[in-house]
């Protein structure tokens, strides 16, 4: 059940080196619309299993694409440290203090259903 969960949600999020705000934003967009999603896959850190061969194949992948896209190379960060950051940057709203969280609008008071229109 967790590993076909966030197989969907890997498939559904393809990443564009390009574009890692955007896939940032795609990504928060995907848990918004399925939060259990990601309780999920907070649920299976906390077990601290060993990655499965899907994750580690899906991750080499998105790696991969970045260094062929030069990211790590003038810098001090890898490819693999991008990857980590934009992935929690995607997942700030969700682990942040409730405190904070009444400064996210809710997703029917947007616009329309993307992290570009609610940023404001």
């Amino acid at each position: 059940m967790v590993a076909g969960a966030l197989q969907r949600l890997i498939a559904a999020v393809p990443l564009d080196p390009d574009d890692l705000p955007g896939y940032a934003g795609s990504m928060f967009d995907a848990l918004m619309d399925d939060p259990a999603v990601f309780r999920l896959s907070m649920w299976r850190q906390l077990e601290r299993p060993e990655a499965t061969a899907a994750e580690v194949d899906s991750y080499a992948e998105k790696e991969a694409v970045l260094t062929d896209r030069g990211l790590g190379r003038t810098g001090s960060l890898s490819p693999r440290t991008y990857l980590a950051i934009v992935l929690s940057v995607a997942q700030t709203w969700h682990l942040a203090s409730p405190a904070l969280q009444p400064s996210l609008p809710p997703a029917p008071s947007c616009a329309a259903p993307s992290w570009r229109w609610c940023a404001a």
